[in-house]
């Protein structure tokens, strides 16, 4: 991603982000992450966003929340409840994670 990419995504969030502040996995992808497969796979699904990757380089003053709005828009072109099955999701994760966790202490 763009620098100035990152720094306009970011910026919401107190001082502007720079490079040299982004995750050791983020910045050396070729070193080994300790999120293992789950990252690559995870970036080649979040790959779909690179139309706003592209949109936020070439508009480094756009708000934040012009990106987000264009992620979640991406998400819902996928699926139109996208967010409710999201929602549905995480909720019976949750759920059996703390099944599990009873199991186990």
């Amino acid at each position: 991603m763009h620098p100035a990419a990152v720094s306009a995504f970011f910026s919401e969030f107190g001082d502007l982000m720079k490079v040299a502040e982004l995750p050791s996995v983020v910045k050396n992808p070729e070193k080994q992450s300790p999120y293992g497969r789950q990252l690559l796979e995870g970036q080649k699904i979040e790959e779909e966003h690179k139309d706003t990757v592209g949109w936020l380089k070439d508009n480094p003053e756009a708000p934040p929340k012009a990106a987000y709005r264009s992620i979640a828009a991406d998400h819902l072109d996928e699926d139109k409840k996208y967010y409710t099955h999201l929602k549905e999701m995480e909720d019976k994760y949750k759920k059996t994670a703390a099944v599990m966790r009873g199991r186990f202490a």
